[in-house]
């Protein structure tokens, strides 16, 4: 499933001639593409196969049955198509204009409502709210890999100001640098410039560089004729050619020997390479991407990485930023993702525990987008019912299971006390549970070491003998 240069887009369940007529028209006058379906085993089909910006449906569009769905236990058709695509805008379109039609639409996953006869100024306001609403989600769910199955998803201004500047570098053809840590995106942000350039037509190529040792590195690379090395059964070409004219991603090049770099950089000045066991030059014309999870400035100064290499791979550096940094995010993946693993796990989720969503936002992620991709996947195949709740496995992350238990814990000794109580007891709690560990006790709160140290010192200055909670501090 590909979004590449997709506009938005609507799904319409609707049986009302007039209301088809209106929806079709006024979403062809402003060039948003519409499409109906007569069925709910016809959307369910398009559900799958596309994304949907928003979907109108009719509260009395199709009582599900046998022909409709093999789940004869599901009676509502707005909670069936809400259960398929849980992230999307669901518009419930009724004769009824009251109160009472308005909340049971709502309960029933929609998040707006429209009353027939459809009025077009009414309809125009809902597209363009949703719409607004939208465009920040579909600017990186565009964000295609070359299997269709990842996609950069938040709307926190870094997302947006990351997106932006990579669809203004991938408008020149300049080599470009990707720092950040592992699971952040950076593949998919080096996809994106190749997707939005003048080579998104050729071949997006990845090396990881840290997967290979140094004289396969070179043959992957540069490629290799036959019987240049044993084993060499037939001439291969190497990354660099596959890329011609297109754009090649060398993940991690931190990871790469001296050596490799000085044969690296002299490839990039020449623009061309021979193959291993070559004596023919080839031209080449592509873009270079480059990426790694290393300060990169550290590494040049412990003389680990080429000065003059880095210039040249770095006309343009963007940093990609950990998920800790932009946790307005979590909650936009975790729809994304339940929406992408739910169908597979055959699990209608209604709602996401509170207590999960406070745990996952306070949580530092320290395997960032990859990391919560799985604790969701994990928490849906393992848990049950039609509520995603944190689950306790081998493989998840302990630190936050451990921040789970103690957030579940202090739950039931809340009531009625001041704020600053409840931080001073989960700030005790963590730090027993941790062993006075106070560098994992501020991992787990979300706080930076010195903040803690100065709570620590706030609690001791003004604790009385008899306060046996403050133990853990001694």
């Amino acid at each position: 499933m590909s979004y590449k240069n997709s506009k938005n887009r609507i799904l319409i369940l609707d049986k009302h001639n007039n209301s088809l007529r209106v929806l079709l028209e006024t979403s062809a006058q402003i060039g948003i593409n519409a499409k109906v379906a007569t069925t709910l085993s016809d959307a369910a089909k398009e559900i799958k196969k596309s994304y949907w910006d928003i979907i109108f449906i009719a509260d009395d569009f199709a009582n599900i049955n046998e022909d409709d769905c093999n789940d004869k236990t599901v009676i509502n058709p707005i909670n069936y198509i809400h259960s398929l695509t849980p992230e999307t805008n669901l518009i419930v379109i009724s004769n009824k204009d009251n109160s009472e039609a308005t909340i049971n639409a709502i309960k029933s996953g929609a998040t707006n409502f429209l009353p027939r006869p459809i009025v077009k100024e009414r309809l125009l306001e809902i597209i363009s709210s949703k719409k607004n609403k939208l465009t920040r989600k579909r600017q990186s769910l565009e964000i295609a890999h070359n299997n269709g199955c990842y996609y950069m998803v938040g709307s926190s201004e870094k997302v947006k100001n990351l997106i932006q500047t990579a669809q203004k570098v991938a408008k020149t053809n300049a080599s470009v640098m990707l720092i950040g840590p592992n699971g952040s995106g950076k593949e998919l942000i080096a996809q994106l410039i190749h997707n939005s350039s003048k080579r998104a037509k050729n071949n997006f190529v990845r090396l990881n560089c840290a997967a290979l040792n140094e004289s396969l590195l070179q043959s992957e690379l540069f490629g290799h004729e036959k019987g240049s090395f044993t084993g060499a059964m037939t001439t291969r070409k190497g990354k660099f050619e596959r890329a011609n004219h297109g754009t090649i991603l060398l993940d991690e090049i931190t990871e790469t020997s001296l050596t490799f770099q000085s044969q690296l950089l002299r490839v990039l000045e020449q623009g061309s390479i021979e193959r291993v066991g070559g004596d023919r030059e080839i031209s080449l014309d592509l873009r270079v991407i480059a990426t790694t999870n290393r300060d990169i400035h550290e590494q040049i100064r412990l003389g680990k990485f080429r000065e003059d290499l880095y210039y040249r791979l770095s006309a343009v550096t963007i940093k990609v930023p950990p998920l800790k940094d932009r946790k307005e995010d979590i909650l936009e993946l975790v729809l994304h993702f339940l929406d992408i693993f739910s169908k597979d796990t055959d699990r209608e989720i209604k709602k996401i525990d509170k207590n999960l969503l406070e745990v996952f936002e306070r949580y530092s992620w320290p395997g960032n987008i990859r990391q919560l991709r799985n604790a969701v996947e994990s928490c849906l195949i393992l848990g049950d019912g039609p509520i995603l709740s944190l689950v306790n496995t081998d493989w998840m992350d302990q630190d936050l299971l451990c921040m789970h238990r103690v957030m579940s814990d202090n739950n039931s000794s809340i009531v009625g006390k001041s704020l600053r109580e409840l931080e001073k007891q989960a700030i005790l709690a963590t730090l027993e549970h941790s062993n006075g560990n106070q560098t994992k006790a501020a991992k787990l709160l979300g706080i930076t070491n010195r903040t803690l140290r100065d709570k620590i010192k706030r609690y001791r200055d003004t604790a009385t003998t008899s306060d046996n909670s403050l133990r853990v501090l001694n």
